[in-house]
C-alpha cells in the first residue's frame, strides 16, 4: 500500500512539473471558467467546506472530498455572474461510500449574445460566446487514513466563429491527521491539453491547492466546520487564500460564511443551506467590490434518494 501511495504522488508531481515545463509560451490561457466555483455551499464559504457536504455539487470542485459522507444525490444549480453578464448552470450526480466514491457532471457558462461591432462602432450582427466541461470524478479511500481522487473534464469553448476542445485531469490528496477531526489536503487541478483556435494553442492554467479543514459537533443540534486553503494559479502571480465555515443546526438549517485574501473584486462571501427531508436548497451571495457591476447570485437544489 506503500507502494501505492508512492507512486500516485509520484504522478501528481510528474504531471504538474510536465505543464510547467511544456512549452509555456505557446499560447494565452483561456478555459478561464475551470476557475468559477460552481458549487453553492463551496461558494458560499469563500470556495471551501467541500468535504463535510453531501451535495453532489462538490463532485465539481474537489477531486476526494465525495469520500467523507456516504451519500447518494443529484444537483442543478444556477450562478448569476452580473459582472460578466453571463450565467453558469451545473448538473451534477453523485454515488458516494465511505471507501469509494464515483460522480459525473456538466456545466457551462453562457455568456448571451454579445453585439459585434467595427472599430467605428457599427453594429454588424452578435455573436453567442459559451463554454461546456463534461466531468467525471472518482475517488479512493486507500489507507484507514489516507484518499486519493482523480477528476476527469471534457472542455468546449467558442467565441465568435472560432472554438477549441481540451482536456484536463484534476488530482487530489488528503490525510485524516492523528488531530482529532483535522484533515490536510493537495490537489493539483487544470492538468491538460487544448486544440487550436485562429493556429494558436490555449494554455490552460493548471493550478495547486493546499489545505486544512476542521469538525467539531458540540452536540447532536450543532455542527460546525471550519477551512482555510491557498491557490496558486499558474497564470497569477500572487497565491490566494480562502478562508470559510459553516454552522449546522438541527441538520436542517445551515449557516455559511466565507472570505478570500488576494482577489481583485472578491473578498467576503456569505449563504446558506436549508434541507428538508430528501432536498436541500443552498444559496451563496458574492458582493463584487467594484462600481457599476452587479454582485453574483448562486442558487442550487440537491435531491437526495
Amino acid at each position: 500500500m506503500k507502494k501505492m501511495i508512492t507512486i500516485a504522488i509520484s504522478l501528481l508531481l510528474i504531471s504538474v512539473l510536465g505543464a510547467e515545463t511544456a512549452d509555456s509560451h505557446a499560447g494565452e490561457y483561456g478555459f478561464q471558467f475551470l476557475k468559477f466555483n460552481l458549487s453553492p455551499a463551496m461558494s458560499a464559504q469563500a470556495g471551501t467546506g467541500g468535504f463535510y457536504s453531501a451535495s453532489a455539487s462538490i463532485v465539481t470542485q474537489d477531486p476526494v472530498a465525495s469520500l467523507n459522507i456516504k451519500a447518494k444525490s443529484v444537483h442543478f444549480s444556477q450562478m448569476q455572474l452580473n459582472h460578466f453578464d453571463a450565467n453558469a448552470y451545473s448538473v451534477a450526480w453523485r454515488d458516494s461510500g465511505l471507501n469509494s466514491s464515483i460522480g459525473w457532471f456538466f456545466t457551462t457558462l453562457d455568456y448571451g449574445k454579445i453585439d459585434e461591432r467595427l472599430d467605428n462602432g457599427t453594429l454588424v450582427g452578435e455573436y453567442h460566446p459559451i463554454d461546456l466541461n463534461l466531468g467525471m470524478n472518482y475517488a479512493k479511500r486507500i489507507t484507514s487514513n489516507q484518499l486519493l481522487g482523480v477528476t476527469v473534464h471534457g472542455l468546449y469553448t467558442k467565441i465568435h466563429t472560432e472554438s477549441a476542445l481540451g482536456m484536463s485531469v484534476d488530482f487530489g490528496y488528503l490525510w485524516q491527521t492523528p488531530l482529532q477531526n483535522t484533515n490536510i489536503y493537495a490537489n493539483a487541478k487544470n492538468i491538460g491539453f487544448t486544440d487550436k483556435m485562429k493556429n494558436e494553442r490555449i494554455d490552460i492554467p493548471y493550478a495547486l491547492e493546499f489545505g486544512v479543514n476542521y469538525h467539531k459537533s458540540f452536540n447532536e443540534l450543532i455542527k460546525m466546520n471550519l477551512e482555510a486553503k491557498t491557490i496558486k494559479h499558474e497564470d497569477d502571480d500572487e497565491a490566494k487564500f480562502n478562508l470559510g465555515g459553516q454552522v449546522a443546526l438541527y441538520d436542517i438549517l445551515s449557516l455559511r460564511a466565507g472570505y478570500r485574501l488576494n482577489y481583485d473584486i472578491e473578498s467576503f462571501t456569505t449563504g446558506f443551506g436549508v434541507h428538508w427531508n430528501r432536498f436541500e436548497i443552498d444559496y451563496s451571495y458574492i458582493p463584487i467590490d467594484l462600481d457599476n457591476l452587479g454582485d453574483t447570485h448562486h442558487i442550487g437544489l440537491t435531491y437526495y434518494y
